[in-house]
């Protein structure tokens, strides 16, 4: 099992070690850097995002960045006034690695008219 680490939206986060999962907390310190408290370490744990690997150092390790899909919904148009909703031939991944492309399928005949956009559904 690889070791993995889940930042969440609102500032939970969990860290699993083999078959050890820990819960924490961790807040932004600034653009490439956070701050971990993790139940059961007696200290923070700084996390750095180096942008040119792509790789996060976590407790001396180094960890590949995924990211979470939005739910998305997909329209098509022919006049940019009256948008319907296209359905995708498979379910969305859930997460995607910067800065891998995110690519899908969609269940309709491309038309050369018609015009397609992309929204991210809010909850």
């Amino acid at each position: 099992m690889p070791h993995t680490i889940r930042f969440e939206e609102q500032g939970g986060m969990s860290w699993r070690q083999t078959d050890i999962v820990f819960r924490g907390n961790y807040r932004v310190l600034d653009e490439h850097e956070l701050e971990a408290s993790v139940s059961g370490y007696l200290v923070e744990i700084v996390g750095v995002f180096d942008h040119k690997t792509n790789l996060m150092n976590f407790d001396t390790l180094d960890y590949e960045t995924f990211f979470q899909v939005p739910k998305l919904v997909i329209e098509k148009s022919i006049d940019l006034k009256n948008w319907q909703k296209v359905l995708l031939s498979e379910s969305l991944p859930i997460e995607y690695q910067w800065p891998q492309e995110l690519t899908f399928e969609l269940e309709a005949e491309l038309n050369d008219s018609a015009f397609y956009r992309m929204q991210i559904e809010k909850n």
